[in-house]
């Protein structure tokens, strides 16, 4: 289930070419809710889940904070989560190619640049959960 989750938000995030899209920010909550899943399961690791899922909640804020509109939100749980050594490749897959739109997006001369600095901060944020997911 959460394999399919992953996989279908990697082909969405694939055809979108702006963070403000609601495919990116739905990608970005379910790689949120996998990392806190799995630092609830992983007792040997569970802090670096954590700090992971807090990056990535991070990014969400300041990607958010001053979008009009309707917004993503936190959905429920995620059932039928993978162990935390199973989920961690698929995570890594999902926040990477989540900082790579970020950051391909913060160098494009098509959109403002305050949007882009945001999306840059995006990345950034997003690359520190990379850090702790590796």
């Amino acid at each position: 289930m959460v394999n399919d989750l992953i996989a279908e938000s990697l082909s969405a995030i694939a055809t979108v070419s702006s963070p403000d899209d609601a495919k990116f920010q739905s990608a970005l909550l379910l790689s949120y809710n996998v990392c806190m899943e799995a630092a609830d399961r992983d007792e040997v690791h569970g802090d670096r889940w954590t700090f992971a899922g807090l990056a990535i909640h991070d990014s969400y804020d300041r990607l958010t904070r001053e979008l009009s509109g309707d917004l993503v939100t936190v959905g429920s749980p995620i059932t039928g989560a993978l162990e935390p050594d199973e989920a961690r490749a698929q995570a890594v897959d999902l926040v990477a190619g989540l900082a790579t739109l970020a950051a391909t997006a913060a160098t494009s001369e098509s959109h403002s640049p305050w949007r882009r600095m945001v999306w840059s901060s995006v990345a950034t944020y997003l690359d520190i959960a990379l850090r702790e997911l590796r």
